[in-house]
């Protein structure tokens, strides 16, 4: 998660206009470090290898965060879904932009709303781990396993 926030913190100090689809690229690395923390502190998963798009289904398995802040429902919203996920094949062989500064602020202002709210949530479960496994006495917590 510290990753995500150095990667969204460099965003918002940077000129959106000089290069979107770079703008856009950052965002990706910044989601998948998110999903990455969500996944460990879900399910302690540490992928190898891994997309975007993948391992936004895999949160959505245990949180509903990915289907409220990116879905799919109308042409606009799947076009960002695509432009997120999809960052590095642009950049490496799109030569022309094909998105607009207006493009990059809606998606980054999703990003950041999906980080502070993976944030929160992850905070949430780990307190609810810590309680379980830190407060209860061993003896307890065997006999209830």
């Amino acid at each position: 998660m510290k990753r995500a926030a150095y990667l969204l913190s460099i965003l918002d100090s940077i000129e959106p206009t000089e290069d979107i689809t770079s703008r856009l690229m950052t965002m990706h690395y910044a989601m998948e470090q998110v999903c990455l923390g969500l996944l460990y502190t879900f399910w302690e998963f540490k992928p190898q290898h891994y997309a975007l798009s993948y391992m936004l289904h895999l949160c959505s398995h245990f949180c509903n965060l990915p289907q409220t802040l990116f879905p799919k429902d109308t042409y606009g919203l799947h076009r960002m879904y695509y432009m997120l996920c999809n960052a590095h094949h642009i950049m490496r062989f799109k030569a022309e932009n094909e998105f607009s500064d207006r493009d990059s602020d809606k998606a980054f202002n999703r990003c950041e709303k999906f980080y502070e709210e993976a944030r929160i949530l992850g905070n949430e479960h780990l307190a609810q781990l810590k309680e379980i496994y830190c407060n209860t006495p061993v003896s307890e917590f065997l006999k209830s396993s």
